[in-house]
């Protein structure tokens, strides 16, 4: 079982007694699975983890967050939003420049290393639905 994004989970306390439930779970082998928790190491959450109940049967690994990737990230931004240009019928409006040079750096930088970061931008940037269109929701993150 893969639990991802723990800490984002809106009350800590929850977050705690879903740990707290799965060792349980693992020390009585009430359950015959294997767990893998993500998450961001949340004080309330590394707390849980040290308990001397829940410990022994959890190990824990970091991930780093490298720079490395910016320069996929950034072609991964390029191509979202000529998808998003090509999905609105805009390759022809003064958007096709979009965005610019500037802005693309912007959200690479903001990105961290982390893709997941800049797929929300494309998601956001491209709702049909909205009055704004690509240009003005791509404007509301920068």
């Amino acid at each position: 079982i893969i639990v991802d994004g723990l800490d984002e989970c809106a009350d800590p306390d929850a977050q705690c007694e879903i740990i707290e439930i799965i060792a349980e779970s693992v020390r009585e082998h009430t359950t015959p699975l294997c767990w893998a928790i993500f998450s961001r190491p949340e004080p309330k959450i590394q707390a849980t983890f040290f308990k001397p109940t829940v410990s022994p049967f959890f190990g824990q690994r970091s991930l780093p967050i490298s720079r490395e990737v910016d320069a996929e990230i950034e072609l991964f931004l390029r191509d979202g939003f000529r998808d998003i240009l090509r999905r609105h019928n805009l390759p022809r409006s003064p958007l096709s420049t979009w965005p610019s040079d500037d802005d693309t750096r912007i959200l690479v930088a903001a990105s961290g290393g982390l893709f997941i970061y800049a797929g929300t931008i494309l998601l956001f940037v491209d709702q049909a639905d909205s009055a704004l269109g690509p240009g003005g929701l791509l404007r509301e993150v920068l």
